[in-house]
């Protein structure tokens, strides 16, 4: 998902994001402006993140609550709050339309799951 590391450097200070591309680049062994480039290798890169969406969907339909184990928030939540932490994230730095392909997946259900987990983390309104 590297394209959404260079969404990241968009809401970052100028400073900040000649930082965190110097360091991604390093971490990632990879020059910045081959990261993830608009046509077959940006399209490879969504599909792989809506199959980790498809999968965390499937622990949500097996269960009979609103959580991943029912109407208790546990620690198999907090596990799944990796998909509801990016959730948060994406919503921050991908643009509108991004947001939008990502929300409608699963019939809406990251845009419940986002609600809940701000419900239940009391997470700022404007966040």
């Amino acid at each position: 998902m590297k394209f959404i590391l260079m969404c990241c450097v968009e809401v970052l200070s100028p400073a900040s994001s000649k930082y965190f591309m110097g360091a991604c680049s390093a971490d990632f062994q990879a020059p910045w402006d081959e990261f993830s480039p608009e046509g077959p290798k940006r399209d490879a890169d969504w599909e792989l993140l809506e199959r980790g969406y498809n999968t965390a969907y499937e622990w949500y339909q097996k269960s009979n609550g609103k959580w991943v184990i029912g109407d208790t928030f546990t620690y198999a939540d907090i596990i799944d709050i990796i998909v509801a932490c990016w959730l948060m994230a994406f919503k921050q730095v991908l643009r509108e339309d991004e947001w939008a392909r990502i929300s409608s997946w699963n019939g809406w259900k990251w845009v419940q799951v986002r609600a809940d987990v701000e419900q239940e983390c009391k997470v700022p309104q404007n966040f």
